[in-house]
Parts: structure tokens; sequence; C-alpha cells
């Protein structure tokens, strides 16, 4: 009984370990494209400031 216990836990190792890498790998991959999303979002708003701001500064001119 003992070793097919022993058989049953070495065997589900690799699965085990297998399957948190696969889970972890996505993970990083989700954060890392919510990372570049969230970035091109605010560099778009940062070029829409400065060109709000710019064309509000010609104006004062």
């Amino acid at each position: 009984m003992d070793v097919l216990l022993f058989l049953r836990i070495f065997l589900d190792l690799p699965v085990f370990f297998v399957k948190k890498t696969l889970l972890f790998s996505y993970a990083c991959t989700k954060l890392m494209v919510q990372v570049v999303e969230s970035g091109t979002k605010w560099f778009k708003m940062a070029q829409e400031w400065l060109r709000y701001t710019g064309m509000k500064q010609q104006g004062n001119r």
C-alpha cells in the first residue's frame, strides 16, 4: 500500500509542476499584455495633453 502511495505521489509531482509552470507563464504573459496596454494608453493621453497644451500656448502668443 505504501509503495502505491509513493508511486502515485512520485508520478504526480511532474504533472503538478508542469501545471503550475504553465499557469505562472500564462499569468506573466497576461500581466505583460496589461502593462503594455496601460503604457500605450498613458502614452496616448500624454500626447493629447502635450498637443492640447501646445495649442493653448501657441494661441496665447
